[in-house]
């Protein structure tokens, strides 16, 4: 198991697919980077994992600048607090 944030994750995603609650979205920026470290290379690598065990979830976007992360997260936050049924 990686750090805190990837344990708990982990358990909201699992909770997630039981009872479809709490709603959760992932972001993950898509953007090269340059990898200077093999401790970097390790991270990328973890990450590429995390990806391909979400993948098909629906609740991950990928986004290559913060402009795009904006776009979408406002999208989804549109979405989420819309009352049901549409507009108020």
């Amino acid at each position: 198991m990686g750090s805190g944030v990837e344990e708990e994750f982990r358990i909201f995603f699992d909770k997630w697919k039981l009872t479809g609650r709490p709603r959760i979205l992932c972001y993950i920026k898509t953007a090269p980077t340059r990898l200077q470290s093999l401790e970097q290379l390790e991270q990328a690598r973890r990450v590429l994992e995390f990806k391909d065990h979400l993948r098909g979830s629906g609740i991950v976007y990928e986004f290559e600048s913060l402009d795009e992360l904006e776009h979408i997260l406002r999208a989804h936050l549109t979405n989420i607090m819309a009352p049901p049924g549409g507009v108020a």
